[in-house]
This record gives C-alpha cells, sequence and structure tokens, in this order.
C-alpha cells in the first residue's frame, strides 16, 4: 500500500497557527477552509501556429488522467481520495511578452527570479520542479504523443539537462 495519498493530504491540510480549527482536524467538514490547492504549474513557451488547440489538449489530458490515476487508489481512504481530485489544480502561465521562446534554462531562472507559487502546495515549491510546454511537446500532441518535460528548478551547476520528458499518464509519480 502506497503513502502518497496520506502525504498529498498532509501537504494540502495546513490550518494556521493562530486560526482555531475544529476538533476532528481534516475529517471535519468545518475544517474543509483549511485545505489548499495542490497540483503543478505549467509554463507554456511556444504560441506558434495550431498550438492553442495543442495547449488547451495538454492541459485538459494531464487533469483528466491525474483525476484517473488517483482513482487506482481503491485501497486508500476514499473520503482523502475524492478530496485530492477536488483540490487538484495546474497553475497554467502562459504570456507571450514574457515565456516565449524561454528554453531549459531561461525559464528555470525566470521561475527562480518570481516565485509565483511560493505558498502553495505546488511542486515548484515543495519539489522544486516546474512543468514546461515548449515547441517540441506541443507539436509532438498533434502526433498524439502526449508527454511534458519537467524542469528542476535547483539544477544548475549540475552536469546533465535538468530536466525529462514524462508521459501524462505518471503525474502522481512526482506527488
Amino acid at each position: 500500500m502506497s503513502d502518497i495519498i496520506e502525504k498529498t493530504i498532509q501537504f494540502t491540510y495546513c490550518p494556521r497557527r493562530e486560526t482555531k480549527s475544529e476538533p476532528g482536524g481534516r475529517k471535519n467538514p468545518a475544517n474543509a477552509h483549511f485545505f489548499r490547492h495542490w497540483g503543478y504549474p505549467i509554463y507554456r513557451t511556444y504560441y506558434g501556429p495550431g498550438s492553442d488547440e495543442s495547449w488547451n489538449e495538454l492541459l485538459y489530458s494531464l487533469k483528466k488522467q491525474t483525476g484517473l490515476g488517483l482513482g487506482a487508489f481503491e485501497d486508500e481512504d476514499q473520503n482523502d481520495v475524492q478530496k485530492l481530485k477536488e483540490l487538484f489544480h495546474l497553475n497554467a502561465y502562459e504570456d507571450p511578452a514574457t515565456l516565449e521562446g524561454l528554453d531549459v534554462k531561461g525559464l528555470r531562472q525566470f521561475c527562480n527570479k518570481h516565485q509565483l507559487g511560493i505558498f502553495t502546495a505546488f511542486s515548484d515549491c515543495l519539489f522544486h520542479f516546474v512543468l514546461m510546454a515548449d515547441k517540441s511537446v506541443l507539436e509532438d500532441i498533434k502526433k498524439g504523443i502526449f508527454v511534458v518535460k519537467a524542469i528542476s528548478l535547483s539544477w544548475d551547476g549540475r552536469p546533465g539537462w535538468g530536466w525529462d520528458r514524462y508521459r501524462k499518464c505518471i503525474a502522481l509519480s512526482w506527488t
């Protein structure tokens, strides 16, 4: 049995110290306001012809596949699984003026400089990586190949690329 559901729930349930919570912790519906979204920031760095459709299809597929992936945890507390489905969110960033043409290194520098999701339960804050949809990712979608690049935000100065391509169906492996 995996503890991925329990760990992810722990990341998302975040009562503030100065706030009184009701007895029963996260299981009490009166404490539901202490949950925060979890998920992945994804940056679009290509805006060529036909890329809007590919971008929208990628976002839809990542959301859908994550929900389906969570459904595979049949032995886990189904209330927790359902809560994670409800709380899942992609922070989709698309701004041609700022992001167009950025490569892996450029996106890493941008993210480290701006720290957009620093107080969230998102992968950039907790695990120091973001998702990237560049030209190759968006053009592959037109061919029916669904992959996304995972970019390490703490890779500079190390050998190798600092990124990898992942099929959409393994999105939960990063939590």
